[in-house]
């Protein structure tokens, strides 16, 4: 049985922050005060900025590199987003408690918290760990000339651990989707921030 205890190190340092989080708003805790909202329209750029690099850059220029394969370049994706959507589950922490922090309401406008939090969690708990599957998939249908030969092993290993069915290709198009709705409300969110008026 699982206890907080042998919990991975990521997984209870998110817990701990959605904790002081939870707190913070609930007791009325105002840390920053008037520079609070200022912050989160900052911050929402950064995040801007990140979903914007990776998603919409990054995401579709390795494809285009003519001396990576596909498997290869699977391979460094699942591994770039996998670290994008540690960095994400800071940032929204951080962001909601800063919205926290000026006084504005979860469900209330702007009404980025439960929009945020609805995009946030179809993508880390549906649509990620599907696209790591099909990753794991694309990479063990590569043909052994697309790998380095000291990669058979890895590759080897990648194949056992993937689970049927596999998802289809959609769920690309559905998280695409996503991230357009994402830049959508931390754009927004960052103009009504830095405006200064409620």
């Amino acid at each position: 049985m699982a206890t907080w205890t042998n919990l991975p190190p990521k997984r209870l340092l998110l817990m701990a922050v959605l904790a002081g989080t939870l707190w913070t708003s609930l007791m009325g805790v105002r840390v920053f005060g008037k520079g609070a909202r200022l912050a989160a329209g900052a911050l929402s750029l950064v995040w801007l900025g990140v979903v914007l690099g990776i998603s919409f850059l990054e995401a579709w220029v390795k494809f285009r590199a003519p001396l990576i394969t596909r498997a290869v370049a699977v391979d460094v994706g699942r591994h770039v987003f996998a670290a994008k959507s540690y960095v994400e589950k800071l940032l929204y922490l951080a962001l909601v408690a800063l919205l926290a922090d000026a006084g504005v309401r979860p469900w209330g406008p702007p009404f980025v918290v439960p929009v945020l939090m609805a995009v946030v969690l179809l993508q880390w708990e549906w649509l990620e760990p599907g696209l790591e599957q099909r990753a794991r998939w694309t990479i063990a249908q590569a043909p052994a000339e697309d790998l380095p030969a000291s990669k058979a092993s890895l590759q080897a290993e990648i194949a056992e651990s993937v689970m049927q069915p596999v998802p289809k290709r959609d769920i690309h198009e559905i998280f695409g989707a996503l991230e357009v709705v994402k830049v959508l409300v931390l754009a927004s969110l960052a103009v009504w921030a830095l405006r200064g008026r409620p």
